[in-house]
């Protein structure tokens, strides 16, 4: 279940909006415990923005989400940008998932963005998709 709609953010131009590429990183296998995946490479690098992430079609015994954690890097800096910690861990399944968006402004001059979600229950499996959208270049 792959993003229907993409983030496509408006930067302010003079004129006529310039849209931004968007990068995406979908179909992630996640299991029990933490899941890490990494968009790195950013050209150029970006101050601001806006994330995506989707988290899906979980099986198993009693699939559940125990926390989200985003972090952006300028390669030397590590950022906290976003974390979802619920009071009682989220269940997911094949009807129920989370889709969650939110923007971010950081300081780095970040080319590199991680997202490391957390599950539990018992031989439990999910996907994940997740994408960045560029507001704004690391030279602004």
């Amino acid at each position: 279940m792959s993003f229907a709609n993409k983030l496509y953010p408006n930067v302010p131009s003079l004129g006529v909006p310039l849209y931004q590429s968007t990068l995406v990183s979908e179909n992630n296998s996640l299991t029990d415990g933490a899941n890490t995946v990494t968009i790195s490479s950013i050209s150029p690098t970006m101050r601001a923005g806006r994330m995506r992430y989707k988290i899906y079609n979980g099986a198993g015994t009693s699939p559940a989400v125990v926390s989200v954690v985003v972090t952006v890097t300028d390669g030397t800096t590590t950022e906290l940008v976003h974390y979802f910690y619920p009071n009682a861990a989220r269940a997911i399944s094949s009807t129920g998932w989370i889709d969650w968006t939110f923007t971010f402004i950081s300081e780095l001059s970040v080319n590199s963005v991680s997202i490391v979600v957390t599950l539990s229950g018992t031989s439990e499996t999910g996907k994940l998709d997740f994408e960045v959208s560029p507001g704004s270049t690391g030279n602004s």
